[in-house]
């Protein structure tokens, strides 16, 4: 055994301190390991580094920070630096997680595996629980994983890394490119979308830099019922980065890349189409629709009897899109920050260049320590886009043009710019991709999202929790239509207009204002009894504004309303909404080894009838972690966790129409008579079927799961 032991110090130790010394240390090479071999024989402070299961970490770095001063743990986990006591020692060890703790005498301290780092604290309803004691069906993706494939849209990422969920991206359009979300396929009628949480608020996720994101968390069960309204198709909660305590950190992250149409419809060319077309003429009349002679001539495409590819004359074969990003990251024992800002550009597909999307998005969450008990975490998030196309009715068309158009005609007339062609279909693809001819759509989106909060930590009560959050979100978004009318002409260059001018804004404002306030309690008694409990409020108010205005031209001048003095067309909406909730949740483990669950929600909404407006949603979810038995920790030590777990749970939807128990009467405007000259005079629509019983829909969930995880790790489901 001591032989066994003799021949590891004689080689695996002076690798070790090789080997980190070089990787870690400030030091470099033979002076290095000179110096770690020195320091390893002296020095006033002594202690041991031992991993998670107890065992010495060979070989780790010991040094005082801020210095360039270190050493490294011999075969027994053991150093000796020459520190003065309280000064920081940072050590860190290749595999594991490292920390900075205050040098003291006969000091012990514990690194953490980093393989299983993440797996340890898991992001749940309303805060973070270890993940060997979640009982609920929950998956969880980190920064590095969204990082490593460059989308303009973080849910495009998302799909095949994590179970249970299903991305389908309907477009590819700059700007347009958002995918839609499923967990475990439609749990509901209508709307199957999840409810999205961004830093415990309702938000959007689809225009957040995945550079500013720490983890996004799924809840694909009853674990959801919580988050009570329209919960029922799961839960995806969205960390942002925040900043740590060391010296300020920046990190520039870009990238530039070229994207192209993945496949398409393969075209008849101009012989083939005008040979079918004869063929179908032939078959149906008995008369043929052109000569051999002159089908050769398409055949041989000499001049004047050019095949026409539309795709290609209106598509260029791919196009640019570049990301960039630069954060600030760091902090103290007072202040920790994140700072970032980023800029996305996009380029559409269409050769004539008139098509992109720009992005710019901050984001700052400043986090400082008011008090020994008191802290106060400030989020403030920002986005510009801006995206255009030209026409007014969108991508479709153009792409429509390219597959309906004949391969026989031309562009342009004897391929004349000056002169857009009056193609069969009068659906000219390359004319109607130039905003110079059919005009042109601008959509700005602007957001502003904010959140500032209060955290007291009881000093009469270990465990006890108090916090308090407002969130105020405005969203706006301004959407300009322009059609031109340009002239196509035919071979004789008569021409004829296309298009009515017209011009149309559309304009939208939304304001959302959040009220929380929580009570948590976590504790663990008798080093057996793992005890966590909450208690929380919820108000949201929601206010949305919609301006939709439209006018015709006599004759197009400029791109300005005013200008515009023909038919008019406008409407407008308001919108307005409120909802409360009151939620309970506690959480029971014994030993890490039996684990419940129970939760519960009461949830208000404005929708529904006096008397039905609250719904409670209760969930129960329990598991047992068969690996900590004995039985199984004895006899199979590859086995790293065995779990099986259920839950159930019921969540109430806020969805259809409100008021539908009021009697009353809607306004008609544009619809009327007029009984006198000149006098317009408006109706009243009598109402629909009136619901005093309407109230919340109701979803029942059950799951039954096993999770598995094996050599450390290295396999689990």
């Amino acid at each position: 055994m001591n032989k066994k032991k003799n021949y590891i110090k004689s080689t695996a130790l002076p690798m070790a301190m090789l080997l980190s010394a070089v990787a870690v240390s400030p030091l470099l090479g033979e002076k290095a390991y000179a110096a770690v071999e020195a320091t390893q024989q002296q020095g006033n402070i002594k202690g041991t580094v031992v991993d998670s299961n107890g065992e010495p970490v060979i070989g780790a770095n010991v040094i005082i920070e801020g210095t360039t001063i270190g050493t490294i743990t011999d075969i027994d986990g053991v150093f000796m630096i020459n520190a003065k006591p309280g000064q920081k020692l940072t050590i860190s060890f290749i595999g594991y997680n490292s920390v900075t703790v205050p040098a003291k005498a006969d000091m012990k301290v514990t690194l953490s595996d980093n393989s299983t780092m993440l797996g340890e604290v898991q992001v749940v309803a309303y805060g973070v629980q270890k993940k060997v004691s979640v009982t609920g069906a929950i998956s969880s993706v980190g920064s590095e994983e969204l990082m490593r494939t460059p989308v303009s849209s973080v849910t495009n990422v998302l799909g095949g890394q994590m179970t249970g969920l299903t991305t389908v991206q309907y477009s590819g359009e700059p700007g347009a490119d958002a995918a839609d979300i499923l967990v475990r396929g439609k749990a509901t009628f209508g709307d199957s979308s999840p409810l999205i949480q961004v830093d415990g608020v309702e938000r959007s996720m689809t225009d957040i830099d995945p550079n500013e994101i720490e983890s996004v968390t799924v809840l694909k069960d009853a674990s959801a019922a919580v988050y009570g309204m329209n919960a029922s198709n799961g839960v995806i909660v969205v960390t942002t980065k925040r900043g740590e305590s060391h010296r300020p950190q920046f990190t520039y992250s870009g990238n530039v890349g070229w994207q192209k149409v993945t496949d398409r419809p393969l075209m008849a060319n101009a012989a083939q189409y005008l040979e079918m077309y004869d063929d179908a003429i032939f078959y149906r009349d008995g008369v043929h629709s052109i000569t051999n002679e002159e089908l050769n001539k398409w055949r041989a495409g000499g001049p004047g009897y050019e095949s026409t590819d539309w795709y290609n004359e209106t598509m260029k074969k791919a196009s640019l899109r570049h990301n960039h990003n630069l954060s600030i990251e760091g902090g103290n024992k007072i202040m920790k920050y994140f700072l970032s800002f980023s800029y996305y550009d996009e380029d559409g597909i269409f050769k004539s260049g008139d098509m992109g999307y720009d992005r710019y998005t901050f984001r700052s969450n400043v986090s400082a320590k008011l008090n020994r008990y008191l802290t106060t975490d400030v989020m403030v998030s920002g986005r510009y886009g801006m995206r255009d196309f030209p026409g007014g009715d969108g991508f479709i068309w153009m792409y429509k043009g390219t597959i309906i158009s004949h391969p026989n005609e031309r562009p342009y007339i004897n391929d004349d710019p000056a002169y857009p062609a009056n193609i069969y279909n009068q659906e000219n693809p390359v004319v109607m991709s130039q905003k110079k001819h059919a005009g042109y759509t601008v959509d700005k989106n602007k957001s502003l999202q904010s959140a500032v909060s209060l955290t007291y930590d009881a000093p009469f009560l270990k465990g006890l929790q108090a916090k308090g959050t407002i969130a105020y979100d405005s969203y706006s978004v301004f959407n300009k239509n322009l059609w031109k009318s340009y002239r196509i002409y035919s071979s004789d260059l008569n021409y004829q207009l296309k298009n009515k001018p017209r011009i149309a804004n559309n304009v939208e404002d939304a304001d959302r204002i959040v009220l929380q306030a929580q009570v948590t309690f976590d504790r663990t008694f008798l080093d057996k009894h793992h005890v966590s409990a909450l208690v929380a409020y919820e108000q949201k108010k929601y206010e949305k504004k919609h301006s939709y205005l439209k006018r015709e031209y006599d004759f197009y001048t400029t791109d300005v309303m005013d200008y515009a003095s023909g038919v008019q067309t406008n409407s407008g909406t308001e919108h307005e909404e409120t909802t409360m909730a009151y939620i309970g949740k506690f959480n029971y483990d014994y030993m890490g080894k039996y684990l419940f669950e129970y939760a519960c929600r009461y949830d208000g909404s404005y929708r529904y009838a006096p008397g039905k407006r609250w719904a409670f949603s209760p969930s129960l979810s329990a598991g047992w972690r068969i690996s900590e038995e004995s039985f199984i920790k004895d006899n199979f030590s590859f086995i790293d966790n065995l779990k099986i777990r259920g839950s159930y749970g019921v969540i109430g939807e806020n969805v259809g129409a409100p008021f539908q128990h009021v009697m009353g009467f809607t306004p008609n405007v544009n619809i009327g008579y007029e009984f006198e000259d000149g006098k317009f005079l408006g109706t009243m629509a009598a109402p629909g079927v009136i619901n005093r019983d309407f109230t919340w829909v109701r979803s029942e969930m059950y799951n039954v799961g096993v999770e598995f995880s094996v050599l450390r790790n290295i396999l689990d489901f």
